[in-house]
C-alpha cells in the first residue's frame, strides 16, 4: 500500500506535464510523446492498482516500472533543457554585449543614466575598455575598438571623428565622443538579436517532414503495443500472470519509442548552426535559408560595392574640346543631386579641385544608364556609351580611347554639352582584397560563378578574368537582372544572389537565396535571406560551411533517431526491455541527439588561403561601377 501512495504521488503529481500534453495533442486529433508516455505508465499503474486491492497479487505489480519510467523521462527533460539552454546561448551573449548605463555629457556636464534614456542626438562618453552603448558618430576623440563580438573581425578597427561606431563593441585605449544616431530597438545588436530570435523560430522545411513523419510514427508505436499484447497473450503459453507478462512489453513498446528524439533533430542543431554563423559575421534569416544554402550551385554576384569596394575614384579626365576643369565642373553639376557611387567619385574629383558645381535647374536619372541636366540653356548629359548615343550624341572619333580604357578594367563615363561630346571621364572601383581567394574557394565546393552588372563587357570581363570568374552578363539593367536570376532558375539551377545596393533588391528576392553585404542598402538587406556582417566576402565561404555543416548534423540526428526506434522498439516488442530500462533508454536518446547537435561548437570553418588573393595590376588605380 506504501508502493501504491508513493506512486500514485509519482503518477498524478510528477507526471501531471504529460497527462496535460497528451490531451491538448488529443483535442488536435493527433498523438505524440506525452500520448505514449501516459498509456504506457497508466497501463502499468492501473494494472498494479487493479492487483493491489482487496489483496495484493505481488507478481503483477508494476509500480516500479511506471513510477522510474516517469523519473527517467522528467530527469532525461531537465538534462535536456540544460543542453538546449547551451545551444541558445549565443542569444543571451549577444544581449550581454549590451551595458546597463551610458555617460552622457549634457549641459556641461557628465552625466550616467540608464541607456534606455539616451535620445537620439545625446553626445555618449566612452572611455577605454567600455562598451559603446549606441550606434553613432565619433565627434570627438581617438580610439582602437574590438568589434569582434558583431562583426568577427578580429583586428581593432582605428575611430577617429567623423567615424561610425556599432553599439556592443567596445573602446580599448581611447576616449570617444559619440553623437548617437539609433538607440533601443534600432541598434545594429537589437536588430541582430531579433534576427536571431526570428531564425530560430521558424522551422526548417526538413523540420516539417519530420514533424509530419513524428505524428504518423506515435500511431505507428500504438498499433505495434497492441500487436505486441495480443501476440504475446494468445501465442505463448497461458498460466496466472499471463495478463501482466503480456502486457509488460507493450507498455515498454510505449516508453521506449521516442519521437522526441526524431523533433529535437533538427531544431537543435539548427540553434548551433545560427550561433556559430553569428560568431563568424553571418546571419541566416530563417532555418529554411540555412537549409537551403547547402543546395545551392550557382552563386551570382552584383559587381560595384560585392565584388568591388563600392568606392569608385576618378582615374583619367580627357577633355575633347574643353579644359579639363570645365570637363569636372560639367559633369558635377549633372551628378550634384545623385546618391550613386559614380556620382561620389565625380564630386569627389570636383571637390579636389578646388570646383564649386552650380545647382542644375532640372536633372533627371536614368536608371542604369546615366543623368541628365539642364543648367541655363545648357543640355548636360553623363553616362555609359549607349546611353549618350541613344540621345544623339556622336561619339565615334572617342572610340579609341573609350576601348583603350575599358580593357584597363576602367567604367567609361562620357560627358556632353547639348548633343557634343566634350570628353571622356574613367573611373576605378578597386575589387576586394579577399575576391580572388574567395572565388577560388567557392570554385573549389564546386560552385558555378557568375557576375551581373550594369557595366560594359570590356571592363566587366577584365574584372571578372582577375579575380577568376568565368562567367559574366554585362550591360544589364537593373529592372533586368530580376530577369537574368529568373532564366537561370528555369535550367534547374539553384541560385544565389549576392549584392548590396537597392538596384539589386528585385534580384536578391527572386534567387532561391538572396545574400546581402552587410554595408549594403537596407532595401537589400531588407530583401536578402543571409546578410554578411562583416561586409567581407570571406564570410559567404563560412555560410557555405556552417550551412552544409549543419544540415550533415541533422541527418546524421536523424539517423540515430530512426536507428534507435528501428533497434529497440523491437527489443521491447520480444520482452528483452524492462519499461524502467526502456525509459531511460528515452531520455539518453534525446540527451545523446542534442549533445550531438553541440558538438557543432567545436567545428570550425575552414578556408584555404593557398592561392592569389586579388592583387590591383599596375595599370589600373580602382576598379569599375556596375551601373552608371
Amino acid at each position: 500500500y506504501v508502493m501504491f501512495g508513493c506512486a500514485s504521488i509519482v503518477q498524478f503529481a510528477v507526471g501531471r506535464r504529460f497527462y496535460f500534453g497528451a490531451f491538448r495533442i488529443a483535442k488536435l486529433k493527433s498523438a505524440n510523446m506525452d500520448t505514449l508516455v501516459v498509456l504506457g505508465t497508466s497501463a502499468a499503474f492501473l494494472f498494479s492498482a487493479y492487483n493491489t486491492f482487496p489483496s495484493v497479487v505481488w507478481q503483477n505489480l508494476y509500480y516500479d516500472a511506471s513510477a522510474l519510467v516517469i523519473t527517467f523521462i522528467i530527469l532525461g527533460k531537465y538534462l535536456e533543457n540544460k543542453t538546449k539552454g547551451r545551444t541558445s546561448s549565443i542569444i543571451r551573449k549577444m544581449l550581454e554585449l549590451q551595458p546597463k548605463t551610458a555617460t552622457i555629457f549634457q549641459n556641461n556636464t557628465e552625466l550616467d543614466i540608464p541607456i534606455e534614456q539616451i535620445k537620439s542626438g545625446d553626445i555618449v562618453i566612452v572611455k577605454p575598455g567600455q562598451k559603446i552603448p549606441i550606434d553613432g558618430i565619433v565627434v570627438f576623440g581617438r580610439s582602437s575598438v574590438d568589434e569582434s563580438a558583431i562583426t568577427g573581425e578580429s583586428v581593432p578597427i582605428g575611430k577617429k571623428q567623423d567615424d561610425p561606431v556599432i553599439g556592443g563593441t567596445v573602446s580599448i585605449d581611447g576616449v570617444l565622443h559619440i553623437r548617437a544616431l539609433k538607440v533601443g530597438g534600432d541598434t545594429v545588436l537589437s536588430q541582430i538579436v531579433k534576427l536571431v530570435e526570428d531564425a530560430m523560430s521558424k522551422k526548417p522545411p526538413m523540420q516539417k517532414m519530420v514533424d509530419k513523419v513524428s505524428g504518423y510514427f506515435a500511431f505507428f508505436v500504438l498499433i505495434s503495443a497492441v500487436i505486441s499484447f495480443v501476440g504475446w497473450y494468445f501465442f505463448t503459453t497461458s498460466h496466472v500472470h499471463h495478463f501482466g507478462a503480456s502486457l509488460i512489453p507493450s507498455v515498454a513498446i510505449l516508453v521506449v519509442a521516442c519521437p522526441c528524439a526524431l523533433g529535437l533533430a533538427t531544431p537543435t542543431a539548427v540553434m548551433v548552426g545560427m550561433g556559430k554563423s553569428a560568431r563568424h559575421g553571418v546571419l541566416f534569416k530563417s532555418g529554411e535559408s540555412l537549409e537551403m544554402l547547402g543546395k545551392i550551385h550557382t552563386v551570382v554576384f552584383d559587381k560595384t560595392g560585392t565584388i568591388t569596394l563600392g568606392k569608385p575614384q576618378v582615374t583619367d579626365v580627357i577633355p575633347v574640346s574643353i579644359s579639363e576643369n570645365q570637363l569636372i565642373e560639367l559633369a558635377s553639376i549633372a551628378e550634384k543631386n545623385s546618391e550613386h557611387p559614380i556620382a561620389n567619385a565625380i564630386l569627389a574629383k570636383a571637390k579636389q579641385e578646388n570646383i564649386v558645381p552650380a545647382e542644375a535647374d532640372d536633372f533627371g536619372i536614368v536608371p542604369g544608364k546615366g543623368t541628365k541636366a539642364r543648367h541655363g540653356d545648357r543640355l548636360i548629359l553623363v553616362g555609359n556609351s549607349s546611353f549618350v548615343r541613344q540621345e544623339g550624341v556622336v561619339i565615334e572619333h572617342a572610340q579609341k580611347n573609350i576601348d583603350k580604357l575599358e580593357k584597363e578594367g576602367k567604367t567609361v563615363i562620357l560627358v556632353s554639352l547639348n548633343s557634343n561630346l566634350v570628353g571622356i571621364i574613367a573611373i576605378f572601383d578597386t575589387p576586394r582584397k579577399e575576391a580572388g581567394l574567395v572565388m577560388k574557394n567557392l570554385k573549389k565546393r564546386g560552385i558555378n560563378l557568375i557576375m551581373l552588372t550594369g557595366d560594359n563587357s570590356n571592363t566587366a570581363n577584365t574584372i571578372a578574368k582577375e579575380i577568376g570568374i568565368d562567367t559574366v552578363f554585362a550591360n544589364v539593367l537593373p529592372d533586368q537582372k530580376a530577369e537574368v536570376i529568373s532564366k537561370l532558375q528555369m535550367n534547374g539551377a539553384k541560385i544565389a544572389m549576392v549584392g548590396d545596393g537597392i538596384n539589386d533588391a528585385a534580384a536578391l528576392t527572386v534567387a532561391d537565396i538572396g545574400i546581402a553585404m552587410g554595408a549594403g542598402t537596407d532595401l537589400a538587406i531588407e530583401a536578402g535571406k543571409v546578410i554578411l556582417i562583416r561586409n567581407d566576402l570571406k564570410g559567404l565561404l563560412s555560410a557555405f560551411d556552417i550551412s552544409k555543416k549543419t544540415i550533415s548534423k541533422i541527418k546524421q540526428n536523424l539517423a540515430y533517431a530512426f536507428l534507435y526506434n528501428v533497434v529497440l522498439i523491437p527489443l521491447a516488442g520480444f520482452g528483452m526491455l524492462y519499461p524502467a530500462i526502456a525509459g531511460l533508454a528515452m531520455a539518453a536518446s534525446s540527451i545523446s541527439v542534442t549533445g550531438s547537435s553541440l558538438m557543432l561548437k567545436r567545428w570550425t570553418p575552414k578556408i584555404d588561403s593557398k592561392g592569389l588573393d586579388y592583387k590591383s595590376s599596375s595599370n589600373v588605380l580602382h576598379t569599375s561601377n556596375a551601373n552608371v
